[in-house]
Formats: structure tokens, sequence, C-alpha cells
């Protein structure tokens, strides 16, 4: 099989994930989400360990458009992974047996947060409760719920890092929060199953990330950084403003995302992501130096510039690497540099 993924990276995963491999043996894992960042790195990933290790496992991907899927993910065609067309929100007849679910699942787009908040409201909560549902139908079945940094609301530049035992949640008067909320309430619906009908959960709060299957065109300074540099052209910053941000790279995001599902405690939380900060402005500097490119970095002259309040969205990971063993493996130079040369070589994906 031709994985896309940089070899010394697949050996990263199979290196940290030993231990678990003969809880995934001859088992069946249902995703959602799979034709989006999260859904196509763990695919991939479960798919070498799978080829490595001969687990013998079955992998159930959910996706809306199963031809575009397979465009964006050759390796969908593994005789491993099933297929199912649908909106996560419809799903409602899936009956084959699961040992593990990860629903990852989620439009985070902004026109879509913009155009339709109540629309993505319903059926964020109608997903979730389906796949909570496929899950409590399957006695023992371990269930994975990405959740978001963004249930915690604003962080404030006085706030170094966020721990998962803050108090803090998204401004209820501002429409722009509904993702964080819809965030909260699938975690609740999580707790819920899990004291009531006695459902294995666990919720990975995601931050921000770099690696390959990322949006190189979008809202993620770093994605558009690293086309920027891939195209020769100038690096350009959107925002004047102190913006601090931290990434964790794709495979480590993947060997913390499967250790969570595998190993974490019943109805826990963890903050998934790098306690690493940067700023925007800096950031953009160490993509065109990491990559020794000539680009040039300048300021945008849109009428969309930011000139919005100074932020920081950084997580506390202490918990991850004092329960589960769970580090940063991976520096953000080599992550920008094996994302790079991914990039280059899988511009169609």
């Amino acid at each position: 099989m031709n994985f896309s993924t940089d070899k010394s990276d697949l050996e990263l995963m199979q290196s940290k994930l030993f231990d678990l491999l003969g809880l995934l043996k001859n088992k069946s894992i249902f995703i959602s989400g799979g034709s989006g960042f999260f859904g196509r790195c763990l695919l991939e990933a479960l798919l070498h360990l799978d080829e490595r290790n001969s687990l013998g496992l079955t992998i159930y991907a959910v996706s809306r458009d199963v031809i575009n899927f397979q465009k964006k993910f050759p390796l969908l065609s593994s005789s491993k992974i099933l297929p199912i067309q649908s909106d996560i929100s419809e799903l409602k007849d899936f009956v084959q047996k699961v040992d593990y679910v990860i629903h990852a699942a989620c439009d985070t787009s902004a026109e879509r947060l913009k155009n339709s908040p109540q629309k993505f409201l319903e059926e964020n909560y109608q997903g979730t409760l389906n796949m909570l549902e496929i899950a409590k139908q399957n006695e023992g079945c371990r269930f994975l719920y990405l959740s978001s940094g963004a249930i915690y609301g604003a962080q404030n530049l006085d706030v170094e890092l966020r721990q998962e035992g803050d108090l803090s949640a998204p401004d209820l008067q501002k429409i722009s929060s509904v993702y964080g909320e819809a965030k909260r309430l699938g975690e609740t619906l999580c707790s819920i199953y899990s004291s009531t009908h006695g459902v294995h959960t666990s919720v990975a709060r995601c931050f921000s990330f770099v690696g390959p299957y990322m949006h190189f065109d979008g809202h993620y300074a770093i994605g558009n950084f690293i086309r920027d540099v891939a195209a020769s052209r100038d690096v350009t910053l959107n925002s004047k403003t102190q913006t601090y941000r931290s990434y964790l790279y794709s495979t480590d995001l993947v060997i913390w995302l499967l250790r969570i599902l595998i190993a974490a405690p019943n109805n826990s939380v963890f903050n998934v992501g790098s306690q690493r900060e940067i700023l925007i402005a800096d950031l953009a500097d160490l993509v065109v130096k990491t990559l020794s490119s000539e680009s040039k970095i300048v300021f945008s002259d849109n009428g969309s510039f930011n000139t919005s309040s100074s932020s920081r969205y950084i997580p506390s990971n202490e918990k991850a690497r004092r329960e589960l063993g769970l580090e940063e493996y991976t520096s953000l130079e080599k992550a920008i540099k094996n994302t790079f040369l991914w990039y280059q070589n899988n511009k169609n994906l």
C-alpha cells in the first residue's frame, strides 16, 4: 500500500502505539468525518498499523460524498475501509458490530457557521446523538468525541494556558460562539451516555495542528504560509494584532487520539495540542526560514484585514502527559518541513 505520509512519521506511530496494538486485533472501528483532516490522518495511520502488524481491522468511514472522498484520499480503495455515504445527522440504520467509534465529523467552514448557525447546531447535536447510539448498541464499545478548545470561549492574553478544569465558556450573545457551544453540547451528550447508558466515552479537546491533509487555503495561518512558500510568492499576514497560537504535528495528533480512544478512563477529557506558543508574525518568519525561502512577509491590504483585539489559543497538555504518558514528539520546524514536502507532492488531495 502506498502511503503519502513520511516513513519516519509512520515509524513514530508504530513505536509510540506498539503497546496498544493488541487491543486493536480483529477489531472494527467506525469513523465519522472520514474525508476531513482528522479523518484522513486517522485512516492512513490505521491502514499502516494494520498492514504492518496484521491487525485484521475493519474500518467504517462516513462521508457525505464518497466520490469526492475517493479523489481526496486514494487509500479509500483499500478493502479494509468500508465507506458509508451519509450525513451523520441522518445516519440511524447502521447495525454492524463495532468496537470503537471516533466521532470526528464537523463542518468548520466560516461561511456555514455565519449563514446557517441554527442548522449547524441542530445537525451537530443530532449527529453526535446518532454516533453515541451506535456505541450504545455495541456492548463494550469505546467512544471518542473530537471536541475543540473553542468550548472554553475567548482566551485573553493574561490566560497563559487553558486547563481542562477551566469553567470559562463562549459568549452566548455572539452568533460566532455557535461552534464552541455545539462542541459543549456534544460533550454533555457524552457525559449523559456514559452515566445513563454505560457507554465508555472520552473527549479530545482539539486545538491547532499542522501536517498532511490540512487545509492550505482557508482560515489556518500556518497552512496558508506553507502554501505561499510552495508557490514562491510572498507570505501574507492578515493581522497586525498579537495573536498567539501553538501547533501539534498531525502524526503526534494521531498518536494522542488513538491512545485516548484505547486507554483513557471512562468519561474523561483531555486537551490535545501543543503548549509551545508562537506569535503568528513569528510563525510566518519561521516558515520562511525553515524552508530556506526567498519569500517576503507582507501585510494584507484587502478589506477583510483583521484589526480585532489580540488573542491567545494555547492549551495545557499536562494532563495528557501525566495520565497517558503522551508527549510532543515532533518539533515545529520538522513539522513545517514535512508538511511542505507532503504538500508539494499531494497538492491535489
